[in-house]
């Protein structure tokens, strides 16, 4: 059995010394969130579909090929047949399931009645050519219009050749020779480079007051690359490539993908976030316990969610010994259980016995909070001011002819 020296027993006893020091007990308080837009007691909101990017964002058939290059000048280039795997109906789906997402985030903020784009569209179709469109939705209720479309969305895609390359350690060639260990040229590699964006725009009127009160866009892009072919050349006896012989080439795909998963998935966070615009949401904020010695049993009761249970020890604690982060531990605790209120009053109660900075910042976390929860209730109640925005009216003429 191999001995551990002295010296490197004490270096994993400092190490372990230092993890345990370093772990700390986080606590999570639940937050709510006013929305950014105030819509002055509008609930009712119609949903317009979703208007799709119209355009093609690629006309290729085969997925065409750049820099063609051959790693070995004797050997001719070797083509790639790839067939493009986009097609115009990718719009329209990336489309639909943006709408999915828009309907369910705005229904499942419990804020708003709902009126889906099935009713919608024909009341704003016909209006549109009557010339009446402000008139018809108010007839039916409705006193917030929300129209969503994608006004940019680029699919780009190439093949280009790339030296394919491995780490060979060293070791004695067929021709014994021996090799030092290093990178080898094993080949080329065909690697497919797909580049993608999009940009949605939102724009949110008031029908009573034919305003827009909010508008605005989501922009993102992305890029990947995958190996589509290779050709590489046979392999000796010892695993070297045998550059004498005829590289052999190998396809792995007929077809490429649009990585609808991207825009699906930028799609559906872009309306999350359009939701926290107009509706009140839960949110939340973690925060760290102050370390305390000798009162562990209070962090093990913390991290296993016995806020109670711990919130006791720290205010024993506190009462014993008048520790001003205890106090700290168990005001944040307390709001951790739902109650800001009672939080705030112990902060107040350990500022005006012994302030400390910890003490001041946490009753200027819990302050922000209840101003932000103040006004979340606020619109919850219907008895906020509604927003206006500076964007340009062109919709509400198009719209409601006004």
């Amino acid at each position: 059995m191999k001995k551990i020296s002295s010296r490197t027993f004490t270096v994993i006893i400092c190490a372990l010394a230092i993890m345990i020091s370093s772990c700390s007990s986080w606590v999570t308080v639940r937050t709510l969130e006013p929305a950014e837009v105030s819509l002055g007691g509008r609930k009712t909101i119609a949903v317009a579909s979703v208007d799709g990017y119209k355009q093609l964002m690629s006309d290729y058939f085969f997925v065409p090929e750049i820099g063609e290059y051959s790693v070995n000048p004797l050997v001719p280039y070797q083509r790639v047949s790839l067939i493009s795997g986009y097609t115009k109906g990718v719009n329209s789906d990336v489309a639909s399931y943006g709408q999915e997402q828009l309907l369910k985030g705005l229904r499942a903020t419990g804020f708003f009645n709902v009126i889906p784009p099935e009713v919608t569209d024909p009341i704003v179709s016909v209006g549109m050519v009557m010339g009446n469109t402000q008139k018809k939705l108010l007839e039916q209720g409705i006193e917030l219009l929300l129209r969503v479309s994608v006004p940019s969305m680029t699919f780009d895609e190439h093949i280009y050749t790339k030296q394919a390359v491995q780490y060979i350690s060293s070791h004695v060639k067929e021709d014994n020779t021996t090799w030092a260990g290093g990178d080898v040229v094993m080949g080329t590699n065909y690697l497919l480079k797909q580049t993608y964006s999009m940009t949605i725009s939102y724009t949110l009127l008031a029908v009573d007051t034919a305003a827009v009160v909010s508008s605005g866009t989501f922009t993102s892009k992305g890029d990947r690359e995958i190996k589509v072919a290779d050709s590489l050349f046979p392999l000796t006896s010892k695993g070297d490539p045998d550059y004498s012989k005829q590289p052999v080439f190998r396809s792995y795909y007929l077809s490429s993908s649009v990585p609808k998963d991207w825009y699906n998935e930028f799609f559906a966070s872009s309306m999350k976030t359009l939701c926290q615009k107009l509706a009140p949401y839960q949110g939340s904020e973690s925060y760290e316990l102050l370390e305390i010695k000798g009162i562990k049993e209070a962090y093990k009761l913390s991290d296993r969610g016995s806020y109670q249970g711990a919130k006791n020890l720290f205010m024993h604690l506190w009462d014993k010994e008048r520790n001003p982060d205890a106090l700290y531990n168990a005001a944040l605790l307390q709001w951790a259980m739902g109650d800001i209120e009672g939080a705030y009053k112990l902060v107040q109660t350990g500022l005006n016995s012994s302030w400390t900075s910890s003490l001041q910042s946490l009753a200027s976390s819990i302050e922000s909070s209840m101003a932000r929860q103040k006004k979340a209730e606020s619109q919850v109640a219907g008895k906020d001011e509604l927003s206006t925005s500076d964007s340009f009216q062109t919709q509400i003429y198009q719209i409601f002819g006004n």
